[in-house]
C-alpha cells in the first residue's frame, strides 16, 4: 500500500512537471544561435527553444513532452523539479528504418554528432540514463540498431576514480546487445 501511494505521488509530480514543461515550451521562442552555450559548444540551435536567457531542451517519453532541461548563460543545467527522466531522451534528427541511431549523454554531444554524421542521435541526459533510454528506444523500435556513445572521463580514471561515462556505455551496450563507441584520444592528448 505504501509503494502504491509512493507511485501515485511520483506520477502526480511527473504530470505537474509535464504541464509546466508544455507551458514553458509554448511560451518559448526559437533558440538564439549566438547564445553563449551554443557558441561555446559550437552547435546549432536545432529544435531547442529559448525562454528569456535560458535554453530549453525538450525531454520526451513515448512521444510526449514530459520535462525540460534548462541551460543558463554560464552553461549550468537544471531539470524541472519532479520531472520524469528515466527512459526519456531528446532526439536530434528522425529515426528511420535501416539507419542506426546513436545514443549519448549530453545535448552538445548529440547535436555535434548529428551535425557531423546526419544520423539521428538521442541525448539520454546522463550516463545513468543510457540504459533506460536505450531500452525505451528499442521498445518503440524493436529492429533499431543502437550505438551507445560514452563520455570518456579519462581524468577521473587517471585519478583512480571510476570512468562513469565509459562504464555506463559499455554496460548499456552489453545489456541491450548493441554496439558502443568511445572517443579516440591520441596518446599525447592532455587529460
Amino acid at each position: 500500500q505504501r509503494q502504491q501511494q509512493a507511485d501515485e505521488e511520483t506520477r502526480a509530480k511527473w504530470e505537474e512537471a509535464a504541464a509546466s514543461a508544455r507551458r514553458d515550451w509554448a511560451l518559448a521562442g526559437p533558440a538564439d544561435p549566438n547564445h553563449p552555450y551554443m557558441v561555446r559548444k559550437r552547435i546549432k540551435p536545432h529544435h531547442l527553444r529559448q525562454l528569456g536567457s535560458e535554453l530549453l531542451v525538450p525531454i520526451y517519453w513515448r512521444g510526449e513532452l514530459v520535462s525540460l532541461q534548462r541551460i543558463k548563460f554560464d552553461g549550468s543545467k537544471l531539470f524541472l523539479s519532479g520531472g520524469r527522466i528515466s527512459g526519456c531522451y531528446c532526439l536530434f534528427g528522425r529515426i528511420e528504418p535501416g539507419i542506426e541511431v546513436f545514443i549519448v549523454e549530453g545535448i552538445a554531444t548529440a547535436a555535434t554528432l548529428h551535425e557531423q554524421t546526419g544520423k539521428p542521435v538521442a541525448a539520454a541526459l546522463s550516463a545513468g540514463n543510457l540504459l533506460p533510454a536505450g531500452s525505451e528506444l528499442k521498445r518503440l523500435h524493436p529492429n533499431l540498431v543502437l550505438v551507445l556513445g560514452g563520455d570518456d572521463d579519462r581524468a577521473k580514471e587517471a585519478e583512480g576514480k571510476p570512468n562513469s561515462g565509459k562504464l555506463a556505455a559499455i554496460h548499456a551496450a552489453s545489456m541491450l546487445d548493441q554496439k558502443y563507441v568511445l572517443p579516440a584520444w591520441p596518446e599525447d592528448a592532455p587529460l
